[in-house]
């Protein structure tokens, strides 16, 4: 398709737009290709490169496109083949600012065609020589900004338009060279460098993606002579390249150049960060899993892209596809999960699941109580966590195992024919029940009542504690009791009167109620302080007085002299009690004491300076003998008169005296 044609001065003040008997407007250069459509603009660096005059016509190499309403835009610089008086600019309600250019001498201009507009220039052309010295590279910008375009010359504003329209539409960009309104093919232009054309996308300034060979004519222009132009990449450089006299013609449509882009994916998870280099403006499919497994606690969700660049996605869908107008980079974002477990052997648990971190988890189960049996049940007791609650929430930041748990729990009935019993009811497992009967005895008479005799499992105690571990059904038993008085016997058939006994394992008054027909042991009964061991078994069946014949007796001590005469002798005895008593024995000599536990009293004797230990029990009589002065008058008088009678009977039987000689006679002959 031909282009429209840049201005081009022919006369004074004429201006030529692409008449059909204009001659010839050769154009070579680059086409964006539908790649490039859909934009806001072009931008491009041209170099600036005096042209030889030329018999008739002017050059000019620029960058320009139609709009999406039909409208069409230009912009670069040109070289008058004459110097004459121009208008400066133009617009739809004429021209003014008229100046001298100089042939040979390279000024910029901008131009527009508004839609359905068929007439001459519009636009504007530079001060002369604007366009800078041989050489020289500037950067030729129009983009749009609503329906405004905006004309720039190396980063400054040098004119605006509103053109109705803000998109090229479907159609492509171009950057040419070109020789204007020519009669003849053999004009010679010096090749000029065009680099780095960009079109503007989504805000942003690219280059263009692609480049495809352009040699043809302008609109209007006659096409019999070949167009001698053409175009070349230099340097092996992508979108770097040269148009004008003795360069090559490649075919219409060729792809000079492809635009590569880099697309980096960045995800912390998958093993899915990469860079691939893509060409520009074809599409390029983006997929990620949707869920992605740390392990079988965690995972990561995928919640969407965080793209930058032009033509990169942000969004939530896990599989797009994107075209690249530059380096993109796609940021994959992820949502941690964490697996919360929420369990129970009883009941039903609620709250399991998948949970973004931070999140809070609502967790619950469905009863406190879960029976077995009408005997026996599992109470909830508290969750793992330490939660006492049948429900609650936790806010999660790793995977969570939160378990019920439960008290297994057993019933203990107790009952009673005679009033309540406290302590039934449900028990933990291995916990300690106590049970008591509120009413343990019911009064029938004065002498007989009834009491609590024991529980059925065979527990006389009336208040009860143990350990459970089963379920429990028991009974409070109650038999008659009687009031007995216990007395004592001693051993001379005397009553006794008892402080208390043990019967059994209890110790009693010696008035008490016991339990009727029931064989006791009569352990021992204490009288006068004194335990006094009994172990006879005896049974009571009716009220009244039970008689025990005990081991008490009367204490008897006898202090004689030798012969038999009684003495008054001091004593010191202690009893089995611990009672300990002196004095002097009765003008007869004995000591004696009444009822005395088991007869028994120790100590010790003393008469006339001489101690005696003394020991009596069980009623036997002890006589103590002494020497009394009266004892040793006597035996003092009786060896005296024996020695008498030994002195008196020795005499008669020893006859006269021998004499000295014959002693010694009776000696020799010896």
């Amino acid at each position: 398709m031909a282009l429209r044609t840049a201005l081009l001065a022919i006369a004074l003040v004429s201006v030529l737009s692409g008449a059909a008997n204009a001659g010839y407007w050769f154009q070579y250069g680059i086409r964006g290709g539908y790649q490039s459509s859909f934009n806001n603009g072009v931008s491009a660096s041209i170099q600036t490169i005096a042209q030889p005059q030329l018999d008739r016509g002017s050059s000019a190499f620029w960058i320009g496109e139609s709009l999406s309403n039909g409208a069409f835009i230009q912009m670069g610089y040109l070289t008058e083949n004459q110097t004459a008086l121009y208008p400066l600019h133009c617009n739809l309600n004429g021209c003014g600012d008229y100046k001298m250019l100089k042939k040979g001498v390279p000024t910029w201009f901008y131009e527009y065609f508004p839609a359905g507009y068929n007439g001459g220039f519009l636009g504007e052309v530079g001060e002369n020589g604007s366009a800078g010295i041989n050489g020289t590279f500037n950067t030729y910008d129009f983009h749009s900004n609503g329906t405004t375009w905006y004309f720039m010359l190396n980063g400054n504003v040098v004119g605006s338009v509103d053109l109705g329209t803000g998109t090229s539409g479907q159609n492509d960009s171009i950057a040419f060279g070109e020789v204007a309104n020519t009669t003849n093919n053999q004009e010679q232009v010096n090749p000029v460098i065009f680099a780095n054309v960009s079109i503007y996308k989504d805000g942003s300034k690219v280059l263009m993606p692609f480049g495809y060979s352009y040699i043809g004519y302008g609109v209007g222009s006659s096409t019999a002579l070949p167009n001698p132009y053409g175009l070349k990449e230099l340097d092996s450089r992508v979108n770097y390249f040269a148009v004008g006299s003795g360069l090559p013609q490649p075919d219409n449509g060729k792809t000079l150049w492809t635009t590569g882009y880099t697309l980096s994916l960045m995800s912390k998870y998958g093993n899915l960060s990469r860079s691939t280099l893509y060409e520009s403006g074809v599409p390029v499919t983006l997929s990620i899993p949707s869920i992605f497994y740390i392990d079988n606690y965690t995972r990561v969700l995928f919640s969407g892209w965080s793209g930058k660049g032009i033509g990169a996605y942000s969004g939530s869908s896990n599989r797009t596809q994107i075209t690249l107008y530059s380096n993109v980079t796609e940021q994959a974002n992820w949502q941690t999960q964490y697996l919360a477990n929420v369990s129970s052997i009883h009941a039903i648990a609620a709250g399991s699941g998948w949970y973004a971190a931070s999140s809070v988890v609502n967790y619950s189960v469905s009863s406190s109580i879960v029976y077995s049996n009408s005997s026996s049940r599992f109470s909830f007791l508290r969750w793992s966590n330490g939660n006492p609650s049948v429900d609650g929430s936790f806010v999660i930041n790793a995977p969570a195992n939160v378990v019920a748990q439960w008290q297994q729990q057993f019933l203990v009935s107790a009952t009673s024919d005679y009033g309540n019993v406290s302590g039934s009811g449900w028990y933990a497992n291995g916990s300690i029940a106590t049970l008591s009967v509120k009413t343990p005895m019911v009064n029938v008479s004065p002498t007989e009542r009834l009491a609590f005799y024991s529980w059925s499992n065979g527990n006389t105690s009336s208040a009860i504690k143990f350990a459970v571990n089963n379920p429990l059904g028991i009974n409070a038993d109650y038999k008659s009791q009687y009031l007995v008085n216990f007395s004592g016997t001693d051993a001379y058939g005397n009553p006794i009167a008892l402080q208390s006994l043990v019967l059994g394992n209890s110790t009693i008054p010696s008035s008490s109620f016991v339990f009727g027909n029931v064989s006791y042991m009569v352990r021992s009964v204490m009288y006068n302080g004194v335990s006094i061991t009994v172990d006879r078994t005896t049974s009571i069946s009716s009220s009244g007085t039970k008689r025990i014949v005990l081991p008490i007796y009367n204490v008897m001590i006898v202090t004689k002299d030798i012969f038999g005469r009684p003495v008054e002798a001091h004593y010191d005895l202690r009893f089995t009690n611990g009672t300990e008593v002196n004095g002097t024995s009765n003008s007869d000599g004995t000591i004696s004491f009444s009822d005395v536990p088991y007869g028994s009293a120790v100590g010790t004797i003393e008469y006339l300076g001489i101690k005696q230990s003394v020991s009596v029990s069980n009623g036997t009589v002890d006589v103590v003998p002494f020497v009394s002065l009266l004892d040793i008058a006597i035996m003092m008088a009786a060896v005296a008169a024996a020695f008498l009678i030994y002195n008196h009977a020795r005499k008669r039987l020893s006859g006269p005296p021998i004499r000295k000689e014959d002693s010694q006679d009776y000696n020799s002959s010896a």
